[in-house]
């Protein structure tokens, strides 16, 4: 967690953050002894101006993680409630009782799905897989393990057993996506189906991509062969959330910004109910394509 504050107004910056974090919070007694009247009220006023002053600037200033794998772009996503929800409804029909989720990241998937006879959420990120110990450590329905996509060998206990994987906005992150299909493949049984979504549109390309790390967006076509070439066949293969495209070709490729706006998050999770009306009469792609792809 990045800390900005030197004296007295750190603790106003720590008690934002953890809110915003989300962080269990518990009480505890301490001994504490105040400060001398001797000190002056002139001291103590200056000291309670700092520390107001730091109330507003860390409730106004989202400052809350350093910005290796895009962890604020993360947090703001998951507070997108509705696009969550619509995510995970335009796959529902294909997720079975036994399922492998790839790159859970803080559970905004998996809380939708649950529960399930079997749901494994995986992650590579110490950050997000605390999150997830912290969020389901003693739900019974899940479990939680590292997993890398793109290594054979953290998938050698995970093979054959799952009648569904899903790997949303994952494959994208990886140099080696032609690995990362092979482990899914290997994770599924026989008839099994893996619900796939990838940017797409590589023009679209911006800063956006760089801050997520993104190594590319995909032609849908490529991303298909991609899969096949892995031993998968392809079921369905759509657009989706054709209403982001607009923002998010001004933001990221136009106006080059690092982060999601905030009030710009608010108003189109606000929303969803009408995008997910006209997403399918817009006339251009989506920002990302599903596939629907099965195990033979």
């Amino acid at each position: 967690m990045p800390l900005r504050s030197a004296g007295f107004s750190l603790d106003a910056e720590l008690a934002a953050k953890f809110a915003k974090r989300g962080f269990r919070v518990y009480e505890v007694p301490v001994s504490y002894r105040g400060r001398s009247v001797r000190e002056g009220k002139k001291r103590r006023f200056a000291d309670h101006v700092k520390l107001w002053l730091s109330v507003i600037r860390f409730a106004v200033v989202d400052d809350i993680y350093e910005s290796r794998y895009g962890h604020d772009i993360l947090h703001r996503l998951s507070a997108a409630h509705r696009f969550n929800r619509w995510m995970a409804d335009t796959i529902r029909p294909w997720v079975g009782e036994h399922v492998l989720e790839i790159g859970s990241g803080m559970g905004n998937l998996a809380i939708q799905f649950l529960p399930r006879l079997q749901y494994t959420a995986t992650d590579i990120d110490d950050l997000h897989l605390d999150y997830l110990h912290s969020r389901f450590g003693r739900d019974e329905r899940i479990s939680i393990a590292r997993a890398d996509v793109t290594k054979a060998e953290d998938f050698v206990a995970l093979k054959d057993r799952f009648d569904t994987a899903i790997c949303l906005n994952v494959i994208e992150h990886v140099k080696d996506d032609g690995a990362a299909v092979r482990n899914i493949f290997s994770a599924l049984r026989s008839g099994g189906r893996a619900c796939l979504l990838v940017p797409q549109l590589p023009a679209l390309f911006g800063t956006l991509d760089e801050v997520l790390d993104h190594q590319r967006r995909y032609k849908p076509a490529d991303f298909a062969r991609l899969l096949k070439g892995a031993g998968f066949e392809i079921e369905r293969q759509f657009s989706f959330n054709r209403p982001a495209v607009p923002a998010w070709w001004l933001n990221s490729v136009i106006l080059k910004k690092k982060n999601f706006d905030k009030v710009q998050l608010k108003i189109y999770d606000s929303l969803v109910w009408l995008w997910r009306m006209i997403d399918k009469v817009l006339p251009w792609p989506g920002i990302s394509t599903i596939v629907i792809a099965r195990k033979p």
